[in-house]
């Protein structure tokens, strides 16, 4: 099927909205929306469009624009998803190994060591053998002994 062509005209006002791959909600990120609006700033000035109002939502972002003849509206969609994507994606990769934080391991341990209490199988998690509560709280080994974390 062939490509639609658009034809874009000057002095007038173009509403834009963009998705992020599978609705992913990385806008509920502080640090990707600080990275959307620091791409989207230089963006407006190397390719001379106006900002008439935006929003950025969770999983997606609306911009009201101004074009330039610099940039048509498919080409400044393009340059902010493309540029926004590879630095989302350089901070996913580099920090990989670093999102869970000591006190999100924490508050998982606590949660499966008190599950075993919650749902009745016993008054205590130290009772219970099957259990890792029992390597950390008990120095207890004998059915399977805990890793560090990387």
């Amino acid at each position: 099927m062939p490509r639609q062509r658009h034809y874009y005209g000057l002095n007038h006002a173009y509403f834009l909205t963009a998705s992020t791959y599978r609705r992913a909600r990385l806008f509920d990120s502080h640090r990707f929306r600080q990275q959307f609006v620091s791409t989207l700033n230089p963006l407006r000035v190397e390719q001379g469009f106006r900002i008439l109002g935006w929003v950025l939502m969770p999983e997606h972002f609306h911009l009201l624009i101004w074009p330039s003849e610099a940039a048509n509206p498919s080409q400044i969609v393009q340059s902010l998803k493309e540029r926004t994507a590879k630095s989302i994606l350089w901070h996913l990769r580099k920090n990989s190994a670093h999102v869970w934080s000591e006190k999100k391991r924490l508050e998982k341990l606590a949660y499966m060591h008190h599950n075993p209490v919650k749902r009745g199988l016993g008054d205590s998690p130290e009772k219970c053998p099957y259990i890792s509560f029992r390597f950390y709280f008990l120095e207890d080994a004998s059915n399977l002994t805990i890793d560090q974390m990387p």
